[in-house]
Parts: C-alpha cells; sequence; structure tokens
C-alpha cells in the first residue's frame, strides 16, 4: 500500500467539520487522562501528623522552636523555623506510638494515605503504589498491541474506558489497601489502552496537512483535565467520592463510541474497504462535500501493494514480531522511539509526580503545572510544521533545553533557602525555570507521541507505540525514587534529569524527518522511507 489512499482526503477533506466533532468527541478520554494520571498526587497527598499518644505529644510540642501546625510535623526531614532558617525536624515516627493524628485543619486529612496510614515504617507504599501505575501502563500497552492494530481503534477505547470505570468504581469501595492498590494496576492498564487509541484515531482521520495541527492540539484535553482537577479535588476532598467520581465519567466516551464510525485508515488496511468507504463518504457529507466523489476501489486499483483487487480483507494478525522482521532500519528506529520515550518518562513524570517542587499549596501547584502544558498545543504545532526545525530537530531541541531548564531550576531552589516570597528572586528564577521545564516536558511527550505514529505503518502502528510504551515504563518505575533522592540530596534529580534530556536530543536527531510526508501504509514504504531519509551513521 502507498500514499494513495491520502488522495481521498483532497476529496473528503483534510479538516473539515466533521473532523474537529470527532476530535472533540476523542478529546473527551484524553481529558478524563488527564484527571487519571494525576490523581495519584491527591490521593497520596500526606497532611502534616504527630503520635496522639498524649506523653509524646507533650514532649513535642514542648521541644521545638517550629512556629507552624501546634505540634503536628512534616514527613519532610527539614523545615523553616520561625527565623526563617532551615533547621532538623523532630521524628514525628516513633517505634512505641500506637496511634497517629492528622491536622485536620488541611483539606487532605481526608486522602487515601491518610485513611490507610502511609505514614513513617508504611511510607514506602506511597512510591510502590506510583510504581504500580507504571506496571499498569505496561500491561495496557501490551494490551494495545493485540486489541487496536486487530480489532480496531473503537475497541480499544472501549476495552479502556470499561476497565477505567469497573477499577475505579471498585477502588472507591473497597476496604483494602492492597486490593485498592492492585486495581490501580488496572486502572492504569485502561488508561494506556483508551488514550492511545483515541490519539492514533484522530490522526487517522486527517489528511497529511492537518495531521500534526491535531497531533500536537489534541494535549490540551489533557492539560485541560490537569488543571481542572485542582477544583474537582477541592470540591470531593474524601477520596472515595473523588474515586467514584473518576469512574462514572468513563461512561461517557463509551456512549460516543454509538456515534463514531471505525477509522477509515484501519479499516483500508485490514482489507474492508467498504467500511472504510461508508466512513470516508460520511466525513465527506459532513464536512459539506459531495461524498459521491469518493470512491475507495479506485485507490485499491491504483495501489500496486495490495493482496488483491476485490475488496477481501486482509486475514494476517500483526504483531509485535513483525517489527523485527522487516529489516534493521525498522528494529533502528524502533530503538532510538523506546529511548526517547523512556527519556520523556523521566523527564514528564519526574517533575508531574513532584508538586511539592513548587513552592505552592498542592492544588495551586498541581494547577500550575497544567497551565504549563497549555502552550503545547500551539507552540508545538507551528514548531513541528515549520521547515528549519521540522518534527525530529523540534524534538530534540525540546529534550535538551527541558534537561538544562530542570537542573538550573533545582539549582535556583537550593539558592532561594527557606524565603519563599517573590521578593526572593531566586524563588522567582526556580518557579520560571520549572514551569518552562514543564511546559518542553509535555511538549517532548507530545512530539515522541507524533512522531512514533508516523515513523511505522498503520498496521503495525498500534504494536510500535505499544513497544515503546511497555518499555519505556520501566524508565517510569524509577522516577518516584529519582523524586525520593530530592528529600536528601536537592541537587541529584535535576542533574539525572538533565542529563537524560541532553542524551536523548542528541539521539533524536539521527531519526528520519517525516514533516510532509504521507502516512506509511506499509512495510515496502517504510522500508524505502528509512533508506531515503535515515541518518547515515
Amino acid at each position: 500500500m502507498t500514499d494513495n489512499f491520502d488522495k481521498l482526503f483532497d476529496v473528503v477533506g483534510h479538516a473539515g467539520r466533521y473532523q474537529y466533532f470527532l476530535f472533540f468527541i476523542l478529546g473527551i478520554s484524553y481529558m478524563i487522562t488527564g484527571w487519571t494520571l494525576t490523581s495519584v498526587n491527591f490521593l497520596l497527598m500526606t497532611p502534616d501528623y504527630r503520635c496522639g499518644d498524649s506523653e509524646v505529644q507533650n514532649f513535642n510540642q514542648n521541644s521545638t522552636n517550629l512556629d507552624q501546625n501546634l505540634g503536628f510535623y512534616s514527613i519532610k526531614k527539614d523545615a523553616c523555623d520561625k527565623n526563617n532558617t532551615r533547621t532538623t525536624l523532630p521524628d514525628p515516627c516513633n517505634s512505641t506510638c500506637e496511634n497517629y493524628e492528622f491536622d485536620k485543619s488541611e483539606r487532605t486529612w481526608n486522602s487515601y494515605a491518610v485513611e490507610y496510614k502511609l505514614i513513617c515504617e508504611n511510607r514506602s507504599y506511597t512510591t510502590l503504589i506510583k510504581q504500580a501505575w507504571f506496571l499498569g501502563i505496561a500491561i495496557g500497552a501490551l494490551s494495545m498491541s493485540i486489541i487496536i492494530d486487530n480489532y480496531g481503534r473503537k475497541a480499544g477505547i472501549l476495552v479502556g474506558e470499561s476497565t477505567r470505570l469497573i477499577a475505579n468504581l471498585l477502588i472507591a469501595r473497597s476496604s483494602s489497601l492492597q486490593f485498592s492498590a492492585g486495581l490501580r494496576v488496572l486502572v492504569a492498564a485502561g488508561h494506556e489502552l483508551a488514550q492511545k487509541s483515541a490519539y492514533i484515531y484522530v490522526i487517522e482521520v486527517v489528511g497529511g496537512e492537518k495531521r500534526g495541527q491535531f497531533g500536537m492540539s489534541f494535549i490540551f484535553f489533557y492539560s485541560f483535565g490537569y488543571a481542572s482537577l485542582s477544583a474537582i479535588a477541592y470540591v470531593l476532598p474524601y477520596w472515595r467520592d473523588f474515586m467514584m467520581f473518576l469512574g462514572l465519567v468513563s461512561l461517557v466516551p463509551i456512549a460516543t463510541l454509538y456515534i463514531i464510525d471505525e477509522s477509515p485508515r484501519y479499516s483500508y488496511v485490514q482489507g474492508k474497504y467498504d467500511e472504510a468507504e461508508k466512513a470516508l463518504k460520511k466525513i465527506a457529507k459532513k464536512n459539506g462535500n459531495n461524498p459521491d466523489l469518493v470512491n475507495v476501489q479506485e485507490i485499491v486499483k491504483l495501489d500496486s501493494n495490495t493482496d488483491n483487487d476485490n475488496g477481501t480483507a486482509d486475514k494476517k494478525v500483526y504483531t509485535i514480531i513483525d517489527l523485527f522482521r522487516n529489516g534493521s532500519r525498522m528494529i533502528y528506529v524502533l530503538t532510538v522511539c523506546v529511548i526517547s520515550w523512556s527519556g520523556v518518562n523521566l523527564l514528564y513524570y519526574g517533575v508531574t509526580l513532584n508538586p511539592a517542587g513548587l513552592p505552592f499549596n498542592i492544588y495551586v501547584s498541581n494547577l500550575c503545572y497544567a497551565l504549563a502544558e497549555w502552550p503545547v498545543a500551539i507552540l508545538g504545532s507551528y514548531a513541528i510544521e515549520t521547515k528549519k526545525l521540522g518534527r525530529v530537530r523540534a524534538m530534540a531541541l525540546c529534550y535538551s533545553s527541558c534537561g538544562i531548564c530542570l537542573v538550573l531550576g533545582s539549582i535556583a531552589q537550593k539558592y532561594a533557602g527557606c524565603d519563599t516570597s517573590f521578593d526572593n528572586y531566586y524563588v522567582v528564577i526556580s518557579i520560571c525555570l520549572k514551569m518552562i521545564g514543564k511546559f518542553l516536558a509535555a511538549l517532548c511527550f507530545t512530539c515522541a507521541y507524533m512522531v512514533c505514529a508516523e515513523m511505522f505503518p498503520t498496521n503495525v502502528r498500534g504494536n510500535a507505540m505499544a513497544v515503546c510504551s511497555l518499555l519505556s515504563r520501566l524508565a517510569g518505575l524509577i522516577a518516584p525514587w529519582i523524586i525520593n533522592l530530592g528529600e536528601t540530596m536537592p541537587l541529584v534529580p535535576g542533574y539525572i534529569l538533565g542529563a537524560v534530556g541532553i542524551l536523548c536530543g542528541g539521539l533524536i536527531l539521527t531519526l528520519p524527518e517525516t514533516r510532509g510526508e504521507p502516512m506509511l501504509m506499509s512495510f515496502e514504504q517504510a522500508d524505502q522511507f528509512y533508506k531515503k531519509k535515515l541518518f547515515k551513521l
């Protein structure tokens, strides 16, 4: 199959009214993704606490000069005293303590971490719960490799959202820490399957002229969900109500599947030509174009790589193994994509899962980090479509710049000390650099999605993204530990993330540029593209 299929978009419209309708409909699933991913910051938020035993409580209140919370202590190892200097906190954990009390003046006292007392000797559970998420993502990636390339993009959304719905509702009713933590794995699996399926669908129903714009702009829905989560968590502070809401909203994207057709590009590759033509005619009609001009059979006859001219469906089941059977060039491209996805997992989650990196409360910090991603939809679309940058150079620049910003932001935070007022210019510099770093990390993630989707043919596109997602989550498992290093070595996380960004940026430059190229439809077309465009080492 060649790029003949893309000629049909000259008839139906590259990006008309109906494609924008599909963009917004599928954006609902992506918005829920923003809620689900960052919800862990609120679920595991731990207010200050103290031992509830009266004799220990009286001792703590009388033995410190800390001017905060009347004897409640933070999980942090140091804090600022009333003289605005660093001081070591009394250890709120006591091996003889039988009952801990939490500061109920903080709105986060209804969190998951409070109910299951994830403090002191149980504190490590918070890291394990975050890592369980990445295990779920890996499972979702494996499921995606089987479902969306063999049963369709809609099937991927349906299974993903249904899994997310059921698992979240069960968590809301669970009374077991271990059971609810296990269900978080299923939530993550559904999350991965639903969001990747929606993304692939969106970039497949538009023509090449608008593919970059649609692919980059799709992150807006995720960022909107991410930002609005602060308000939702504030209105629903009790974690069980919060999880109930996150489960029930999945009913909306499930319902929308009944009003949209399967991706016509997927149907075409599967040999379901009548189904592809029906979907394309619907797009043409909704866009105000003449549906009678859509003739898929003509494209089939033009396509020299089509197995037969009768519209018989291709019965081959594609798997991850097919990515390794089609030449060393595809293996190299896949390897670089996996490394770049691993790097962006460290960069993005290293910031996203650490809202304490900003000197605000959890609600404001979450909102600030989310708003930092909003310009991605506009600036990112412009950057990847310019001749001077394109997909690859824009992506490499984002990685390197993100790493530099995070390093410099960590250094500025160290010199800021205890004074977190905006009169301290180190505070302002630190906040600005971290916000820019968050923006660039989000842009890296979106570019990685875009480049990977364009770098592989349609019949294994889902498998390729599944491999990248699966293997990159191994890096994601490390992110919570890197964050924890910041408690004792504040500069180390920034240095690690900075090095990752710079190294990945250099490696990405070896990938072929996909700007202005038609979406690859076959292994033969992909090999010719790699041979022509791939950087010669």
